[in-house]
């Protein structure tokens, strides 16, 4: 038990540490975005549809995900995974012909999405992200 208790203070030290530095590092970063999905996908078991979204960055471990149409938001949490990128992206992962939001990558890094969890065998797909203002 206090293992695992050390182990989440670690967690969201880290966190709270990254985004510190963000908000200190003051660089001016698009924090939002915009993509167009051309099939139906799953977030964290609900489906939805093709379409335009917006994600928004509200810290670098949390997210919102909404249609354009404002019909659909979902809260997403994420874990850094890997370096910064130059050319922001969703990605989804492709498991038995559907479509999963996997993660993204962004100016601050790769960004796993905690309500997946990828399989070895699983093919991705990547989807653009334009910036919004």
């Amino acid at each position: 038990m206090k293992q695992e208790n050390r182990a989440l203070f670690c967690v969201v030290v880290g966190c709270l540490v990254v985004t510190l530095c963000m908000i200190g590092s003051g660089q001016d970063q698009p924090h939002r975005g915009k993509f167009s999905v051309p099939f139906e996908f799953d977030v964290g078991g609900t489906k939805l549809p093709a379409g335009e979204y917006v994600l928004e960055a509200v810290s670098s471990s949390y997210g919102t995900l909404r249609s354009t149409d404002g019909k659909t938001e979902q809260t997403m949490y994420f874990v850094q995974t890997g370096v910064p990128e130059k050319n922001p992206r969703v990605i989804f992962a492709v498991r038995n012909g559907k479509y999963f939001f996997s993660g993204v990558s962004v100016w601050i890094g790769k960004l796993q999405y905690t309500g997946f969890h990828p399989h070895e065998g699983d093919e991705t797909k990547d989807v653009p992200i334009t910036p919004v203002e």
